[in-house]
């Protein structure tokens, strides 16, 4: 079989524009009918309204809207699709940015040093015996960093929330996995009323800050 490409003939090419024509203007005709153009309305209204209070909006969070507007308009049949939202977005020259955060590039050489030495130091123990660990800051009320915005808008977003834990992670070479850190606050936060941190599924642990301290690593 050869593997030249066969050139399409102009009546090819011609029944493949009008056949793309005809599907797009389909897409659009169903966008454009009644149902359509008073979900479009209402939402556009919502998405509006919410971006002028600075709030963040995803595209999960604009299919449940619109999905709440069609059975509040008792639309029966409308699925909230993520191709109606992407319509929408279109439409609307509405866009996804990122609201804050800058990512810093690991230098390649400082990696190698560490694998290189990190080698040496593991080489007698057995697999059951490496663990890695690392901790990190979940801010339990952090709104979303990235935002469905209209391209001409500028995007910055409220001071944002500092409640925090601190979660420590903890696996071995093996797959095992020891019992996740939390660190708060308060030793008895009120959301613990009449229960027992000693039978939470994780170690609880607190202090002012809800940081890790050398204490604490060490316990």
């Amino acid at each position: 079989m050869s593997g030249k490409r066969r050139m399409l003939t102009l009546k090819e090419k011609i029944d493949i524009v009008e056949t793309y024509n005809k599907e797009k203007l389909s897409v659009k005709q169903n966008f454009m009918k009644p149902m359509g153009l008073n979900i479009d309305k209402l939402c556009y209204d919502w998405f509006v309204k919410a971006r002028n209070k600075g709030i963040s909006l995803s595209g999960p969070l604009g299919r449940a809207k619109t999905k709440d507007i069609a059975q509040t308009l008792k639309y029966k049949n409308f699925s909230a699709s993520s191709g109606w939202l992407e319509k929408f977005r279109k439409k609307h020259n509405i866009t996804f940015k990122v609201i804050s955060g800058e990512a810093r590039s690991v230098n390649s050489g400082d990696v190698e040093s560490v694998l290189n030495k990190m080698t040496s130091l593991i080489k007698d123990y057995s697999s059951k015996n490496i663990f890695n660990a690392d901790d990190t800051g979940l801010f339990f009320r952090a709104l979303l960093d990235k935002t469905l915005t209209f391209k001409r808008e500028k995007c910055t977003s409220e001071k944002l929330s500092k409640d925090r834990v601190t979660i420590l992670h903890c696996v071995n070479m093996d797959g095992e996995k020891e019992r996740l850190l939390v660190i708060g606050i308060t030793k008895n936060p009120k959301a613990f009323k009449n229960i027992n941190v000693n039978n939470l599924p994780v170690v609880w642990k607190s202090n002012r800050k809800a940081w890790m301290t050398s204490a604490i690593m060490a316990e």
